[in-house]
């Protein structure tokens, strides 16, 4: 009823959803659903959900810390008492949460739906931006109409995009067509071998673990479309009976040069928040290579080495 569209949750081998994670929508959606809440569970005149039971949901039923003091409570979003999967927020507000930073906030007093899909490793530092920026913007009365400001708006939406990183393009001409295959020390990570060919912009990146092999393709300055069975970054990866649900992946992937021997590859799991990237510097004869995920922000890397072969 709320005219959402192309949504879609994990399942586990009995066709049972996720539950508590896996749900893959559109930031407009979130929205609608945090609309369907502000009008108390109506929705083009229907009665959708009823009004009772967005009351009921939407208000305390525990508060997480009594103990705490009441200077830490009053700075944390997460201290504020919490209701049927809804946590109450500061400023006489609500919201849905998910892992890293993924937000429905509803406002009742003021007639108000923020909704955030992002990856930070601070959900409150992320809060603290609606409440310092958004919140003083947000008035009771209705705004005139603004056709001008509303073309600027539509306009700079259009363009955001998250942009590949260039590196060293010199770099890149220098090694435009280059095919090597390394054999790899055995590592937790199990790949035995890997080959980099990389020839008109394209680099093919491929990753032999001994059970699966795995052909990565990134673009030179350019994010390259494509799909993979290769697992990424999960904050649920110890789940893994639901891999072979979600194949194949839908990704996007760039590379550069960030010295003459050192080529960094990042591959984007469109369909979640998170980045893995890749990092082989070559010297002569062998191989470094570094693998990361996005929400180690840099703490945790799996590091493996390996020679020409």
């Amino acid at each position: 009823p709320l005219g959402i569209t192309g949504v879609d949750w994990e399942e586990n081998l009995m066709s049972v959803n996720t539950g508590g994670w896996g749900l893959r929508v559109k930031t407009e959606d979130m929205a609608r659903v945090g609309q369907l809440y502000l009008q108390k569970g109506k929705w083009n005149g229907n009665q959708v959900l009823p009004a009772t039971w967005i009351e009921e949901a939407t208000t305390e039923k525990i508060i997480q810390h009594p103990e705490l003091a009441q200077s830490k409570k009053d700075s944390s979003d997460w201290e504020q008492g919490y209701g049927y999967q809804i946590w109450r927020c500061r400023h006489h507000a609500y919201r849905g949460d998910g892992a890293f930073g993924q937000y429905i906030i509803v406002f009742p007093g003021l007639d108000a739906v923020v909704a955030i899909q992002a990856e930070t490793p601070d959900m409150q530092d992320e809060l603290n931006l609606v409440w310092n920026y958004l919140l003083p913007s947000i008035k009771k009365d209705k705004l005139p109409g603004d056709l001008k400001s509303l073309s600027s708006l539509k306009a700079r939406l259009s363009s955001l995009a998250i942009a590949p990183a260039t590196g060293s393009f010199s770099a890149f001409t220098a090694n435009k067509n280059t095919n090597k295959t390394f054999i790899l020390e055995p590592n937790d990570n199990h790949i035995g071998s890997v080959v980099i060919e990389i020839k008109d912009s394209v680099c093919h990146f491929i990753m032999n673990t001994g059970a699966d092999i795995f052909n990565l393709y990134y673009g030179a300055g350019y994010w390259k479309p494509g799909q993979t069975n290769k697992p990424g970054p999960s904050f649920f990866s110890a789940a893994r009976e639901n891999y072979a649900l979600l194949l194949p992946y839908k990704v996007q992937g760039s590379f550069y040069w960030k010295d003459e021997q050192t080529l960094v590859m990042q591959m984007r799991y469109i369909e979640s928040p998170h980045t893995e990237t890749t990092t082989c510097h070559m010297e002569g004869n062998q191989i470094t290579m570094e693998i990361e995920n996005s929400f180690s922000y840099g703490s945790k890397k799996s590091v493996m080495s390996g020679v020409l072969k």
